[in-house]
């Protein structure tokens, strides 16, 4: 079983996939706290994960960082740059 998460500007979404790649279950999701920093993403993710139990596998999606690079309109949100590094430290734990 793997556990998949995808990281939003606006929301946070996790599920268990099989592996056939098929959901096991429903889609669990959040809003993204990204006015809240990097932690309360972290957080919001781990719980989410924690909801779906245990697992070896664990698969992370998020947009990139933010920039300075002006993006198409329109465009969703994008989480603070300084989440990407913690994620695996924090998952880990």
């Amino acid at each position: 079983m793997i556990l998949a998460a995808d990281i939003g500007g606006t929301k946070i979404a996790a599920a268990r996939i099989t592996g056939d790649g098929d959901l096991d279950g429903a889609v669990l999701t959040t809003p993204t706290p990204a006015d809240q920093g990097p932690q309360a993403i972290l957080a919001a993710l781990v719980g989410l994960l924690e909801q779906l139990g245990g697992t070896d596998v664990i698969g992370v999606e998020s947009p990139p960082p933010e920039s300075s690079t002006p993006r198409p309109a329109p465009s969703p949100p994008r989480p603070p740059a300084c989440v990407a590094g913690p994620v695996r430290r924090s998952l880990r734990s």
